[in-house]
């Protein structure tokens, strides 16, 4: 008969010449036993086969959540934004994340703080120490303000459960919930096929594209070796400046006289639609368009895609409070992503089926 977890416990204490309560806060993740202690109780673990009880460490989390719906603990949201405090509001994306985590984390008895890492003599290793001397163990990042940027050097990471939300926030590397980019952009080229439309086109600036890690391109250019001969594909028109430029007019109505697509996709782009117009073309008589994050007044207006920004808000502090009741700190060795799928919305830009 297998030896029962207690006596486990104790015969890995005595292998490590520890006692019982030490093992127990090691297997548990805690903080306060050594690095070189835990990595001994670690291996003796493993060797003897011990593995914890589901079923208690259910009781357990279950327990913990009932205590903290009593007085809500809070979860750190960071933002920093170099133009100011509340620059992070104007992002219609990042003001849908942080709904979606606000309602989340008091479904779990938790509630959000927001705090700004460029507040005037803050740096992110006081920033840290802030959180911890004020018991704040649960951290949610809010996308960075420019693709792959490292916001929060020296920010120790060492007593936080944290996620970030989105792609762009690459150091350090962590849990991130984010839309299913590529996933977006087949399921936008799926229904525009359904609609008729075969001569495709999508319309990027390089900066839209990082900042989902090229997926949005990847997911094009796959669908494309998928449903089109090579000399029937349209080429990207990818702008290395923002694409709203006046200076992109111009190139935009020449790709489309060159090129021909009965549809194009894009994301925030409505001026789009101005410009085929200008060139001649009825949307979606012509041509159609795709929106691949609907927002605002576009619903209805525009066909394309809701990415479920409110979900993905969601998911990440999930993720936040998975790491607290499995007492996970610090950077992960092994960082996950959770994606939420988008949600094809019908508008007026793409024809009926």
């Amino acid at each position: 008969m297998a030896s029962p977890p207690s006596n486990k416990l104790q015969t890995i204490a005595d292998l490590a010449g520890v006692s019982r309560m030490t093992v127990s806060r090691a297997l548990r993740n805690q903080p306060n036993v050594r690095q070189e202690v835990r990595e001994r109780i670690y291996k003796i673990a493993t060797e003897i086969g011990y593995r914890p009880n589901p079923l208690i460490s259910t009781l357990m989390a279950d327990l913990k959540r009932r205590r903290v719906k009593r007085v809500a603990e809070v979860i750190a949201f960071l933002t920093a934004d170099p133009e100011g405090r509340e620059q992070w509001r104007r992002s219609e994306t990042v003001a849908l994340f942080h709904a979606g985590a606000v309602e989340r984390a008091a479904q779990l008895g938790y509630r959000l703080e927001h705090f700004w890492a460029k507040e005037p003599g803050m740096t992110p290793g006081r920033l840290s120490r802030v959180l911890w001397s004020r018991g704040i163990s649960g951290v949610l990042l809010a996308p960075s303000w420019m693709s792959y940027q490292h916001d929060y050097p020296e920010f120790d990471w060492s007593h936080f459960a944290a996620a970030c939300l989105g792609y762009t926030m690459s150091q350090p590397d962590l849990h991130r919930a984010c839309n299913n980019q590529y996933l977006t952009m087949r399921s936008a080229l799926r229904h525009l096929r359904e609609s008729g439309y075969r001569r495709i086109g999508l319309a990027l600036s390089r900066s839209d594209d990082n900042r989902v890690l090229n997926h949005w391109q990847a997911a094009y250019l796959a669908d494309q070796a998928m449903h089109d001969a090579p000399e029937a594909r349209v080429p990207v028109f990818l702008s290395d400046e923002v694409l709203e430029l006046p200076s992109n007019r111009r190139p935009f109505q020449d790709w489309v006289r060159r090129h021909a697509p009965d549809g194009v996709v894009s994301v925030h782009h409505g001026f789009l639609r101005d410009w085929m117009e200008e060139a001649g073309l009825r949307v979606p008589e012509d041509i159609g368009y795709a929106d691949l994050d609907l927002s605002g007044d576009m619903f209805g207006r525009v066909a394309g895609m809701d990415q479920n920004s409110r979900f993905v808000g969601a998911a990440a502090i999930d993720l936040i409070v998975g790491q607290h009741h499995r007492n996970e700190r610090g950077i992960p060795a092994m960082p996950t992503i959770t994606s939420v799928n988008g949600s094809w919305c019908d508008g007026e830009t793409v024809r009926g089926r």
